[in-house]
């Protein structure tokens, strides 16, 4: 999905996050990341690397932490993944 880069940045709890804005309310993030590599204000298309997978901020091992919100209210990001084949 297309979308800009919001907001990146290195918290406390999530690490190194980039948030991204898809329009029509939809934001989403992605957490935790060893390595970010796109930049506030860039425009993405599907399949643009933005980082690595890392283990920042307050976590036990390396993961994605991947969100989604529509209109404010986090919802569950499997509902927009492609089904498999």
């Amino acid at each position: 999905m297309s979308g800009k880069v919001i907001l990146v940045g290195n918290f406390y709890y999530r690490g190194k996050t980039v948030f991204l804005d898809h329009g029509g309310g939809m934001i989403s993030t992605y957490s935790h990341m060893s390595e970010v590599v796109v930049q506030q204000g860039q425009s993405l298309e599907k399949g643009d690397l933005i980082g690595e997978v890392g283990q920042s901020g307050r976590v036990t091992g390396p993961h994605l932490h991947w969100q989604i919100i529509l209109s404010g209210i986090p919802v569950d990001p499997e509902l927009f993944l492609e089904p498999s084949l």
